[in-house]
């Protein structure tokens, strides 16, 4: 049973905000509990469907599912009915309205039937066309009402609704017996196990997020709270939207959870039998993400990666070989190949998710939608965040026909953080409040005997926390020269007993993050912009504490205050 009902919430849930009870739907929901175990039945689900230039909505009370029977849909109608020259009246039996007739604009079949073929309609979309190539999904369903609240006589209700169709309060005390006879009357298809567990995936799907990795600190950093742990509403109503859109561009400024969702799009789609690449440009991002998805047959890969493979199958690994490998080989000449080789073994995705979206160029999208297999799915999903551009490619995404959604709270940082890198490129800030920190520190220095100094005393003193770890603090710094400088003079750092701080350049980093970050500015950028997308993705890496080394021009730029 969808939902499961705890004893202690069963009035509340049969009670409406008007605290009326839902009798009928309540005496519907005791009775198809009573079904054999290989039955499953859900209670309540909504949809929406477009019809003509306009999306429709719906729901349908309840919904009965069998390996063996078919996909019943069932709209209930309480209290009493009637028929008058075929037009339906229903009235309340019991409180100041009973016995006041009013008159249905649709009869119960109709709204019974309405409900099924939307939903046929999201389940031919968001299945796999491999699921549906033996019977269409149309031939597994069918649908019936139930009146619980009166006695039918053994007649025919009019064309639509052949007595069978229709469960009075008798036929709901032996439900199990006339569930069987409404299948017999469709001579519905079996779905099948497979087919079965993939429709209720989708009619009641489960999703779990890998949230932000939080561990009890000291004094100096607040707890990160379960707020920040879980996806916010926006979030949740974007990946459902997804469903009604087979291509979508989603955007968002840095740990609006862009990945995050990326992630369990992916995993969705795969659980449902499509064959699923999830792509990005960042190699360490890639790792990280594979092993999120090692149990879920996506294949992982980052772009460049995906292109050596693809080549390496069609056998054409000499031709790149001897390439020299500068900027165009990178950009231009790689993907090519791709696509080449790609058609000729055939390689084709059921389901393609991009994450860093902003680091692929045209053509690397270009070449990915031809990969697409178009009649076996068809998805395409491509999160992106323009100010995370830190390799100054080009695309069109914004100007692609792609359905666009955006995501607008923080779930990644804590609020002061995210204030600071908001502040950057003067972001407007969400109007959800998120979790409460700790504040950034900025030291106004490039002198590197002083920030190394600084660096060694900071994390020494952080490291006497027992509650901190030297594997949740990072240094970024994209300069090798001085970020192995800065990782040498820590070995100094006594507490480490041997143990080492992780480095890392920004552009490695991208796409991560981690519970402290120490951010040691460009000393030379080449102009603001640069140093501003650099700061962005760099801050924004840190969960809840964040230390940033610059100069005094740099902080103007950042408007840090």
């Amino acid at each position: 049973m969808f939902p499961p009902i705890p004893s202690n919430e069963w009035k509340q849930y049969w009670t409406t905000d008007e605290n009326k009870r839902l009798h009928s739907e309540e005496t519907c929901y005791k009775s198809f509990r009573e079904l054999p175990n290989d039955w499953t039945v859900i209670h309540t689900t909504g949809w929406q469907n477009k019809t003509g230039e306009f999306q429709a909505d719906g729901e349908i009370d309840f919904i009965l599912i069998n390996i063996a029977e078919g996909v019943l849909f069932c709209e209930v109608k309480g209290g009493l009915i009637k028929i008058k020259d075929g037009v339906w009246y229903q009235a309340d039996k019991y409180g100041k309205k009973a016995g006041k007739e009013r008159k249905l604009n649709k009869t119960p079949f109709e709204q019974a039937a309405k409900s099924k073929y939307a939903i046929s309609n999201f389940l031919k979309e968001n299945l796999p066309k491999s699921a549906q190539k033996d019977n269409p999904i149309i031939s597994h369903l069918g649908h019936f009402i139930a009146l619980p609240g009166v006695e039918v006589d053994d007649e025919t209700l009019g064309p639509e609704g052949p007595r069978v169709l229709c469960l009075d309060s008798n036929d709901l005390e032996i439900a199990s017996e006339k569930i069987l006879a409404i299948s017999n009357h469709y001579e519905l298809q079996p779905p099948g196990e497979s087919l079965t567990s993939k429709i209720i995936k989708l009619l009641v799907p489960t999703r779990y997020f890998n949230s932000s990795r939080t561990r009890f600190r000291g004094k100096d950093i607040e707890i990160i709270k379960e707020a920040i742990q879980v996806l916010t509403q926006n979030q949740f109503e974007t990946l459902e939207s997804l469903k009604e859109n087979k291509q979508a561009l989603i955007t968002g400024t840095a740990g609006t959870g862009k990945t995050v969702l990326a992630v369990e799009k992916a995993r969705q789609l795969s659980e449902l039998g499509f064959e699923t690449l999830f792509v990005c440009y960042n190699k360490p991002l890639s790792i990280e993400i594979n092993e999120k998805l090692s149990e879920s047959g996506v294949t992982v890969k980052t772009f460049h990666q995906l292109c050596f493979d693809v080549i390496e199958n069609a056998n054409q690994m000499s031709e790149v070989a001897d390439i020299e490998k500068d900027d165009e080989f990178w950009e231009e000449t790689l993907p090519t190949f791709l696509e080449l080789a790609a058609e000729e073994v055939g390689t084709k995705y059921g389901a393609i998710v991009i994450d860093e979206g902003q680091d692929f160029m045209q053509l690397w999208l270009n070449t990915l939608q031809q990969m697409l297999d178009q009649d076996e799915g068809g998805h395409f999903y491509i999160f992106s965040d323009s100010d995370q551009n830190i390799f100054n490619r080009t695309n069109n995404l914004m100007n692609s026909n792609f359905a666009k959604f955006s995501l607008r709270q923080n779930i990644r940082n804590t609020e002061q953080i995210s204030n600071k890198v908001r502040n950057i490129f003067g972001h407007e800030k969400s109007p959800l409040e998120g979790v409460d920190g700790i504040e950034p520190t900025f030291y106004e220095t490039n002198d590197d005997d002083q920030i190394s100094k600084r660096l060694v005393k900071k994390i020494d003193e952080i490291l006497k926390d027992p509650f901190i770890s030297e594997d949740q603090i990072i240094i970024l710094c994209d300069e090798t020269r001085r970020r192995e400088r800065f990782e040498n003079d820590l070995k100094s750092i006594t507490s480490l007993k041997g143990k080492s701080i992780e480095t890392s350049s920004i552009k490695r980093f991208k796409g991560l993050e981690e519970d402290i970050v120490f951010l040691v500015l460009p000393s030379s950028p080449p102009d603001t912009d640069y140093l501003r997308k650099h700061a962005y993705v760099g801050m924004s890496r840190a969960i809840a504490s964040l230390h940033v080394f610059g100069t005094i021009e740099d902080k103007k730029v950042l408007n840090w205050d």
